[in-house]
């Protein structure tokens, strides 16, 4: 605070005038604004401390200059920051591999000198491995556990979180201080919200997943199958080569074909092989389903378990099962994931569903060389980009100082390649325009979690340009029909639970092929006892009537 100090003693009189004169001259706040586009060269102290705007003393009248007022362009809200103080964020993290568990502090404490010195911000994370984040997440959030951020993923996306009132309403909050993000995101930001309101952001990534076929190149350079492999065309050709795996590395403990009960995986959710020619795989959009039970033809829903084409499907599985092609133990691995299996030389092969550079990819995560091909050129739903999103939950203690830190995520590489590849030198180095990761462990992210993919560095082997090709790919990509269709689970509670009781069940063996007949007629019994039919009833009238209001 200014002092006015009076050096001559006059009367009393004058004296209370002065004191009076200089209690009016305030307490004068800092108006050093952070811009919301991120700066690399930034080199004034740390500053943070968002703006409460409910406390609008601290909001000083602009500084006058020569020009006229109304000459000076509106300036989009920010921060306003306290010199030397640094705002405190905790982010939970999905940790695939747990690189983070491993080498995640490593990575934060060298993440966090920048983000203080250039945002004012300071990271913290807790990362859940695969296994505990379907079922800590929600437990944690309703514990009161703080958490500034969190992605929405699986049983945890975004519209789960808006129904168990767990999601912060995030639309003001990124109009003032992420609207970078919000421009380089607004076609695909309906898919996030939820009567009108945004609760998470999407990550930007190749949402149209193409399915592949992953196999081992030193066991097909081994067994002289390799040409075989690449031009393949026909779930037969896989077969026999995964019988002639079994035939030669059984007795090593190296199984042909592996998958888990999880989201996504091939044993379920919106595809089918629909015939032996890989050009006959088809897909359709589950329009936010998650229990898998639903198959959507021409605008109308019907219980995917009924339907000839789907059975035909999970007897392959069965099939592989039964010759003992596939890893035994698939139906009870729930939260291990195949990339791990196949590392520790369990696998030869696995299908998958990725994008442009799955070859890189999976082959950093398992150490090995691979050699993916092709089945299926996936399309972009409204599920695909609501399952990869970050949100604000309501436990937040800071949620604008996340809402600015959101905005780093699709504008500054440096702070997206922390948390994704990690730290330079130490756990990659960057080649060609890449990052080059050595054969000893490291921290390594999956990158379709949080942020804007395309301003990572590419994975070496990709090529620099990898992430110009990947926005192609974007452009270039079916969209369904149904694509902004969100739907409302709030009246479907008490069906996803019964339903989802019933799944927990019987999935693990029925999505791996360690089933039998029997079995799977229970399972469709109860699924029916479940209130199945309602519940698709219910997903066909929300549809009809998002359908007719286009």
């Amino acid at each position: 605070m200014k002092k006015t100090k009076s050096i001559i003693a006059l009367s009393l009189v004058l004296i209370l005038i002065c004191m009076l004169f200089a209690s009016c001259q305030g307490k004068e706040t800092p108006t050093t604004q952070k811009d919301p586009t991120p700066s690399t060269t930034n080199t004034e102290p740390a500053k943070t401390e968002p703006a409460k705007t409910e406390e609008p003393e601290k909001t000083e009248e602009p500084a006058k200059t020569d020009e006229p007022e109304e000459t000076q362009p509106e300036e989009t809200p920010s921060l306003v920051f306290n010199p030397g103080e640094i705002v405190h964020l905790k982010m939970g993290f999905m940790d695939n591999g747990d690189s983070g568990a491993q080498f995640g502090e490593r990575m934060l404490e060298s993440l966090n000198p920048y983000l203080e010195e250039t945002y004012g911000l300071h990271l913290d994370i807790d990362y859940f491995s695969m296994g505990d984040w379907k079922t800590k997440v929600q437990l944690s959030l309703f514990g009161g556990e703080v958490y500034d951020l969190m992605p929405y993923l699986f049983d945890q996306r975004m519209t789960t979180m808006y129904n168990l009132q767990l999601a912060t309403p995030m639309s003001k909050l990124l109009e003032q201080y992420a609207p970078d993000a919000l421009e380089r995101m607004a076609p695909y930001l309906d898919a996030c919200r939820m009567n009108g309101e945004l609760y998470s952001m999407p990550t930007l990534k190749n949402w149209a997943s193409n399915h592949y076929v992953v196999m081992r190149k030193d066991i097909l350079d081994e067994i002289g199958l390799t040409e075989k492999a690449r031009n393949m065309t026909t779930w037969s050709e896989y077969t026999e080569i995964m019988d002639a795996v079994r035939e030669k590395y059984s007795a090593d403990g190296i199984y042909g074909y592996g998958i888990t009960p999880m989201v996504g995986n091939f044993g379920s959710n919106s595809y089918i092989v629909n015939g032996d020619k890989f050009e006959d795989f088809w897909q359709w959009d589950e329009v936010g389903d998650k229990s898998g039970t639903l198959m959507l033809e021409d605008g109308k829903i019907t219980f995917k378990m009924k339907d000839p084409r789907y059975q035909a499907h999970i007897a392959m599985l069965k099939d592989w099962y039964d010759r003992g092609i596939t890893w035994p133990d698939a139906a009870y691995a729930q939260g291990t994931m195949t990339d791990d299996l196949m590392k520790q030389g369990v696998l030869f092969s696995m299908t998958a569903a990725s994008e442009l550079g799955i070859e890189q990819t999976k082959s950093t995560k398992t150490g090995r060389e691979l050699i993916c091909v092709k089945v299926h050129s996936g399309m972009i739903r409204t599920s695909a980009v609501q399952s990869w999103s970050l949100g604000i939950p309501v436990t937040a203690e800071e949620p604008e100082a996340a809402a600015y830190f959101i905005n780093t995520l699709y504008t500054d590489p440096t702070v997206m390649n922390y948390i994704i590849r990690g730290v330079e030198g130490v756990d990659y180095e960057v080649v060609d325009g890449q990052a080059k990761y050595g054969d000893d462990p490291c921290y390594m992210q999956d990158d379709f979690v949080i942020g804007d993919n395309t301003i990572l560095l590419p994975v070496y082997g990709n090529g620099a340009d990898f992430y110009d090709r990947v926005l192609e790919d974007i452009h270039n990509a079916a969209v369904s029909p149904y694509m902004g269709f969100v739907l409302d689970t709030a009246s479907l509670s008490d069906f996803i639970s019964q339903i989802s009781a019933v799944n927990d069940q019987y999935n693990g063996a029925i999505s791996t092929g360690a089933y039998t007949e029997e079995l799977f007629n229970e399972y469709v019994s109860k699924l029916e006892t479940a209130g199945v039919q309602d519940y698709l009833d219910e997903i066909q009238k929300q549809l009809d009537a998002w359908v007719a209001s286009r």
